[in-house]
């Protein structure tokens, strides 16, 4: 039972935006943020826990991934986000551009 939950979650991982939340579909749990409590995004680099994890559990080799600053102070990082440096950068920018549609 748990392999094939695995293999649906691995179908599904990773970041929808619908037009009131940013639902973040990770390998384990899936997490969901409303679009009026991000404040800023950005690309940062993975820390070397959650790197070997990936790396040693899902033999997924992974640098940066989606930082959301949300109100209050809280800062989440997204493992449902993760790759490359140029592939998050460009994330980013759409989910800035997502971000700051709401407000126009």
């Amino acid at each position: 039972m748990f392999g094939s939950r695995r293999m649906l979650r691995a179908a599904t991982h990773g970041v929808e935006l619908t037009p009131t939340h940013l639902i973040a579909r990770g390998y384990f749990f899936t997490r969901s943020y409303r679009r009026q409590e991000i404040v800023s995004v950005g690309a940062v680099r993975l820390t070397w826990w959650p790197s070997l994890l990936l790396n040693v559990l899902l033999n997924c080799d992974v640098e940066h991934t989606l930082r959301l600053s949300l109100i209050g102070g809280a800062h989440r990082v997204l493992l449902a986000a993760n790759s490359h440096t140029q592939d998050v950068e460009v994330a980013v920018e759409i989910v800035r551009a997502w971000c700051q549609d709401d407000a126009t």
